[in-house]
Parts: structure tokens; sequence; C-alpha cells
């Protein structure tokens, strides 16, 4: 599994499509936390990155907490106003010299990249 996601006790990644193109990517993970102290320094250093990450175009990301030691991490992803330079910089997409000419996103490639990463994919 990517080790993006590592730290994720359970994760879920939705791709909405229209035909193969990819329109919106939704991200929902809970991470565990080992204690109520490393949940709350955790915490402090999400809300100090969540601000200058939303103020990305098509970026908006946030977090629910769950118990004193988990989080739901959140985030949305709008294909049409965020660029692949910003999805890079979020880890979103690899930054290989294919992906930075990239203008669209494949779903049947991606879903092909996640089912080898580990993922198991279902299609609606």
């Amino acid at each position: 599994m990517d080790k993006q996601y590592s730290a994720y006790t359970t994760s879920k990644q939705t791709l909405e499509s229209e035909g193969d193109i990819v329109k919106v990517i939704l991200f929902e993970g809970i991470i565990d936390y080992s204690s109520k102290e490393q949940l709350e320094s955790a915490i402090v250093q999400i809300d100090a990155a969540i601000e200058s990450v939303n103020s990305l175009d098509g970026v908006e990301v946030s977090y629910e907490k769950l118990s004193d030691t988990s989080i739901k991490d959140k985030a949305r992803y709008d294909l049409e106003s965020a660029s692949i330079s910003t999805l890079q910089q979020l880890g979103l997409l690899s930054s290989d010299d294919a992906a930075k000419e990239t203008k669209l996103i494949s779903l049947k490639k991606s879903v092909t990249a996640l089912e080898s990463s580990g993922f198991t994919c279902k299609t609606k």
C-alpha cells in the first residue's frame, strides 16, 4: 500500500467521473493515535496546515475528532479547479514526468494504479 496512506487505520477514496475523466476525488481516512496527548499534538500541526491547504484552488480539507485518540481526515479535490501541480504538492498524484504533462485524469488508469497498490476498488 502507498506510504502516504500508511498512517490511516481505514481509508476510502471516491472518484467521481464523466466517462473516463475524473472530475472530483473525495477522501476519508481514520487515524488512530496511541494517546490523547499524541492526538492533541497532531491536531496542532493539522490546524497550522489546514488554512494554507484550503487556500489552494479546488482543494478542501478538514478533520473530525471521533474520540480522544482518533480523527477522521476528509478531503475534496475538484479536478476542474485544482491544478496538476497542486495535486502533486499534496501527494495525491505521482510527480513523475508523465504526470507533469497530464491535463486530465483517467478513471480506468486511476483504478488500475490503486488496485496495483493494494487497494480494493468498486464501481457504481
